[in-house]
């Protein structure tokens, strides 16, 4: 078990890779090379930028998008085939109905073709909350799709402990050459009842991110928490990560509330598992929602090396952790200042950014001070 401590009296240093309020919620960024980059906003619009300036719109899908604070465009990345298919995959948050949406569009000549929508996944949301929203292909060239719990608070739905819908997992898709997607055959609950064939991993809250390591492979995730801890977690074939019945190490407590601040009932609930426990926790008087980084695994900064980088939205804390088999051996909690990181993202040297709501701009690490 390894639960943050504060050590303090070590740094990040940053430097701005476009100027302060660039951009409206920056969410996502894509290396082009050549110092060249696809930045995406929250609220929908997709910007070219070269040489640290705006260049062109890619595009705006705004008018599709919900507009909760946790809904919007959430994510793109480019297929393993790029240059041969010219496809990109985006996860975004619909309305009318409210439903996540997994779609795969032509992107040629820095301009997205909307007309060539073709719809992978689509997910009912009940809440504008949880949506998740993280793709990525592995080093397997298959698409993993992190969907949170379905939103509210508690998760009422019970998603996370239900195996015959998709929400609260991360899911494995095979789409390359598909019109849609088709279920690998090696993925855990193929041919098993009363469950969903395209999950992965499950028991998860929000995966709000996950990242491979691109020398071991490993899935590393940031699991946003209720009431008690956030927690990163080693994504496993076939896992379960506990919740809504586990919290961090232990039971999750349900909290009702009828009037503020007035506890009405309060239950433990509990399930037989197995689960498995998180790689790391922090409580949440250091913070109170992760923002999952990646293993660094660049080479301008030797010390950084194989630790993995993460920070929380809310108290602008950084975290860098470093791992031997399945456990945490060291860990270092860096106060930083109040940026808002929403989005950790790697360059093809395995460099990183990070990309702060606060400023509107987005930062590249360039040392650890300790």
């Amino acid at each position: 078990m390894m639960v943050s401590f504060s050590l303090f009296g070590n740094d990040l240093k940053l430097e701005p890779l476009f100027k302060k309020k660039t951009f409206e919620r920056p969410i996502g960024l894509i290396d082009l090379g050549s110092n060249s980059w696809y930045v995406l906003e929250q609220r929908g619009k997709i910007w070219l930028c070269e040489d640290g300036k705006k260049k062109s719109l890619v595009a705006d899908i705004s008018k599709r998008l919900g507009t909760a604070n946790e809904e919007g465009l959430l994510c793109m990345v480019k297929s393993p085939r790029f240059e041969d298919d010219h496809q990109v995959y985006i996860y975004y948050s619909a309305k009318q109905p409210r439903r996540s949406i997994v779609a795969r569009f032509k992107l040629e000549n820095h301009k997205l073709d909307l007309e060539s929508e073709e719809e992978v996944l689509s997910m009912p949301e009940p809440y504008g909350n949880h949506n998740g929203g993280q793709l990525a292909f592995g080093p397997d060239e298959k698409l993993y799709v992190g969907v949170g719990d379905g939103g509210s608070a508690g998760d009422p739905k019970g998603y996370g402990q239900d195996l015959t819908n998709v929400h609260g997992s991360i899911l494995r898709l095979d789409v390359l050459g598909k019109s849609s997607y088709e279920i690998p055959k090696d993925n855990p609950y193929v041919n098993k009842a009363d469950s969903k064939a395209e999950i992965y991993a499950w028991g998860l809250r929000n995966p709000w991110r996950f990242s491979f390591d691109r020398e071991s492979g490993e899935i590393w995730c940031g699991d946003v928490g209720q009431n008690k801890f956030e927690e990163v977690n080693l994504i496993k074939s076939g896992v379960n990560y506990g919740w809504n019945v586990r919290e961090g190490f232990g039971p999750y407590q349900f909290v009702q509330r009828k009037k503020k601040k007035k506890v009405v009932q309060r239950k433990v609930v509990s399930s037989e598992g197995p689960f498995e426990d998180p790689l790391f926790v922090y409580p949440r008087k250091e913070g109170l929602s992760i923002t999952g980084g990646y293993v660094y695994r660049g080479q301008s900064i030797e010390k950084m090396r194989g630790w993995y980088v993460m920070s929380d939205f809310a108290s602008g804390a950084y975290w860098l952790l470093r791992k031997e088999g399945d456990k945490i051996v060291e860990n270092h909690r860096i106060k930083g200042a109040a940026l808002q990181v929403a989005s950790f993202a790697e360059d093809a040297n395995g460099e990183l950014y990070m990309m702060s709501f606060k400023n509107g701009t987005i930062y590249k690490i360039v040392d650890w001070v300790q």
